[in-house]
């Protein structure tokens, strides 16, 4: 782990907009050559509309008509995303300027945060003008990688449901408490466990601080090109007090992340991998669009990013993984949904072209100019637990292996983009490609066995860690011996088991269960 200075979150300088807010009956992509197109900043884009600020409306044809005259500042402006099929529109949080099918477009009080968790709405998020993006150079996937295919199959159910369990068991991950930085906390020790570089960057949401945790594998080849996968770690019920265990929103995300990351570290790729879990998406993608504007003024190189925000609800007829894109974002959908069929075809996926889907943090990226895609299972909006007490990992017992798969399939499309260069060497030391350490069971409840190949006879130190850090237990061993280890008192969760000697060193994992 490595720190950097907190950074002030401005998210969003004040815009006073002195041009009117447009909407246009067409295709975006149909009139980005126009002459009138290039006096316009888009805002928001559909598949059959676009919404813009404009200087002059009139320059623009019969289908142009203004929704808010100008000046007005844009701060006071927020983008609603409804969910469709909820029945009657709840109340929305402000004075509505427009609204057509499941999105609205509201104007709030600038100096309030709007409501978020609300029944009936997918998230309120302010209104920003959209940087233009070109698609990025992406290849085909064409050739079978036996190193991808390791990794995929090196992705374990076990693993990642003790992960969202872990998640689960802080009761509530709402951006503002305690428990969300504890949370990010744990995160940022689990990367550093699993020898991968990580930080906590910092900022701050209407006067409270909060963090978005990064890491990363450095490229070897080209490590200024860098590909993304995140997840949101926050959670949220209403109203915002309650119990927000946020198992499938999005534990299962950030669980994806963490499980990439574990079976992805003993590999080197061309280009550099980041591991991202943000803050603050429930309450408007605060921590993604602080990320996003950041790397954009840094200008950072961002190849691809894919975002997974709720894997888990599978319903008959609907184990689907939906994968939305921009315009910008087609290339990129089209290598990941390549990638995903070759190395784990059992999952169905869909991808599509819809600009709307702007209700998480991959739109943060879309708004600089990024490529980037939401994966998110099929039937969300008909998922019963979502946003309330229900939504715990219990819920989803009955879908499984489709959050496995999805999983799979991101391991899968993220080291394709990636490309691997070999074996990295990551947890071992000397002697230690030699050795290998053998945990079992694992998953393990009550008595575990030891083992250490590869160095007969020769002596060793062994712990056993929390993500915490803090080491829960410690023995000595002995190469070619087993040696059994009662864990009957550990809680469950996900543990590193270290080992070293005079000439190596490496590591496991061990997963405990109830």
């Amino acid at each position: 782990m490595f720190q950097v200075p907190l950074l002030l979150a401005a998210l969003a300088p004040g815009q006073e907009a002195a041009a009117d807010l447009v909407l246009v009956d067409a295709d975006i992509r149909t009139v980005e050559s126009t002459e009138w197109y290039a006096g316009l900043e888009v805002v928001f884009r559909d598949v059959e509309y676009f919404i813009a600020l404009s200087e002059d409306p009139a320059r623009i044809d019969a289908s142009c008509n203004t929704i808010l005259e100008g000046p007005f500042d844009l701060d006071d402006l927020a983008l609603v995303h409804l969910s469709p099929g909820h029945g009657a529109r709840p109340g929305l949080p402000g004075e509505v300027i427009f609204e057509r099918g499941d999105m609205a477009i509201i104007r709030i009080d600038g100096g309030t945060p709007a409501p978020a968790g609300m029944p009936g709405v997918r998230l309120v998020a302010p209104l920003r003008v959209i940087t233009p993006g070109a698609q990025a150079a992406i290849p085909a996937v064409v050739d079978f990688d036996a190193m991808i295919d390791d990794m995929v199959a090196a992705v374990s159910e076990d693993s990642i449901m003790a992960v969202i369990r872990h998640f689960e068991d802080y009761g509530t991950r709402l951006c503002t408490s305690p428990e969300y930085d504890q949370a990010a906390e744990w995160v940022d020790t689990w990367f550093g466990l699993h020898w991968i570089s990580s930080y906590q960057q910092q900022f701050y949401f209407y006067g409270d601080q909060m963090s978005n945790v990064i890491a990363e594998i450095p490229g070897r080849i080209s490590p200024d090109s860098i590909y993304i996968i995140c997840a949101h770690l926050d959670s949220i019920t209403w109203p915002p007090e309650d119990t927000a265990p946020g198992a499938d929103d999005n534990a299962s995300g950030s669980a994806a992340v963490l499980e990439a990351a574990r079976v992805m570290a003993r590999y080197n790729f061309r280009y550099t991998v980041r591991f991202i879990c943000f803050g603050a998406e429930e309450v408007g993608l605060v921590g993604s669009d602080y990320y996003a504007q950041t790397a954009f003024q840094a200008g950072d190189r961002i190849l691809g990013v894919l975002n997974l925000d709720m894997i888990l609800f599978a319903p008959a007829g609907y184990d689907t993984l939906w994968i939305p894109y921009d315009s910008q974002s087609e290339a990129l959908a089209g290598a990941i949904e390549q990638a995903m069929a070759m190395y784990v075809p059992a999952l169905d996926v869909v991808t599509e072209y819809d600009p709307s889907a702007t209700y998480s943090d991959h739109s943060s990226f879309w708004s600089r100019g990024y490529p980037a895609v939401l994966g998110i299972e099929y039937a969300v909006d008909d998922n019963p637990y979502y946003h309330s007490e229900a939504d715990t990992l219990s819920s989803y017992s009955g879908f499984w292996p489709f959050g496995t798969d999805c999983v799979r399939a991101s391991v899968a499309a993220l080291a394709t983009l990636a490309r691997p260069t070999g074996p990295s060497g990551i947890g071992d030391r000397g002697a230690a490609s030699q050795s290998l350490l053998h945990v079992s069971p694992n998953p393990a409840s009550g008595t575990i066995e030891i083992t250490l190949d590869g160095m007969p006879g020769e002596a060793a130190e062994c712990a056993i860690f929390g993500m915490d850090g803090r080491v829960v237990a410690g023995c000595p061993l002995t190469c070619g011996t087993p040696l059994e280890l009662d864990v009957t008192l550990l809680p469950r969760g996900v543990y590193v088991v270290r080992w070293e000697s005079a000439s190596a060193s490496g590591a496991a994992r061990l997963v405990l269960i109830d």
